[in-house]
């Protein structure tokens, strides 16, 4: 960030500690609101909160491991493993809701595999994920989507 930027968002945050801490707290309360709703709908809105909450863990995985420290009480790999925990969970949602052919579900293969690429967790696997991920995108979005194009750049790693 430019010191501008940086400065804004310490006035609006006090700290990433507390950014992080807001967006949790938000997120988990649109699982929970998404247990609620009727029907496919439901589903589909769960999946895409666990998704979300788990690719904020992945960023304070990020930020404990850049400065070496626990964050939110939570050490790197803590803060891993619950991201990992709930991309995982995100994609069972999707998968018992018949939502396999969707953006959503694509967009949480790939933050799965991110993960565990980025932390050196199952390379086979984190191939095979974001594998199944740019084939998704490219189904549905097509070869020169920012989506399908992240999704080949991660998977070329």
């Amino acid at each position: 960030f430019d010191s501008e930027t940086a400065v804004n968002l310490l006035r609006v945050w006090r700290s990433g500690a507390e950014m992080f801490q807001r967006a949790i707290h938000e997120l988990e309360a649109a699982v929970a609101a998404a247990q609620e709703l009727p029907g496919q709908a439901s589903l589909l809105q769960e999946g895409v909160a666990r998704a979300s909450l788990g690719e904020c863990w992945y960023c304070v995985a990020s930020a404990a491991g850049r400065s070496e420290m626990t964050l939110l009480g939570h050490t790197t790999q803590e803060a891993v493993q619950r991201s990992q925990t709930l991309l995982e969970a995100s994609l069972a949602v999707f998968e018992h809701g018949g939502l396999r052919e969707t953006v959503a579900y694509a967009d949480a293969l790939k933050d799965l595999g991110k993960v565990m690429q980025c932390f050196s967790l199952d390379e086979a696997r984190a191939a095979k994920v974001l594998t199944l991920s740019r084939d998704l995108h490219w189904k549905l979005l097509g070869p020169h989507h920012p989506r399908t194009l992240n999704a080949l750049r991660m998977l070329e790693g």
